[in-house]
């Protein structure tokens, strides 16, 4: 079962690109849910509970549960990423 996001774990905080895509390609070897801080292309600062499938071409290809598809994600945009169970005592 998935959390509601209710606050930014990271807000006004941009993580290093290099961290970024570390953390990404971990959570896609571990099949791991992560919260992304994501800022689309109007400059809308969102948060995103998904579950990374692939990272390609400058693109994460992940499940948004939000959505419940699909969806690719510009790696710049992404500000913020934690797993999403790290608050879980783990």
């Amino acid at each position: 079962m998935l959390r509601k996001v209710t606050a930014a774990p990271f807000a006004g905080i941009r993580a290093n690109p290099a961290t970024v895509m570390a953390l990404l390609q971990q959570a896609v070897r571990d099949a791991a849910t992560v919260v992304i801080g994501y800022v689309d292309a109007a400059g809308v600062a969102t948060q995103r509970v998904v579950s990374p499938i692939t990272l390609r071409g400058g693109q994460l290809v992940a499940f948004d549960s939000a959505s419940g598809r699909l969806r690719d994600f510009a790696v710049h945009r992404i500000t913020s990423v934690a797993r999403a169970d790290d608050d879980a005592g783990r």
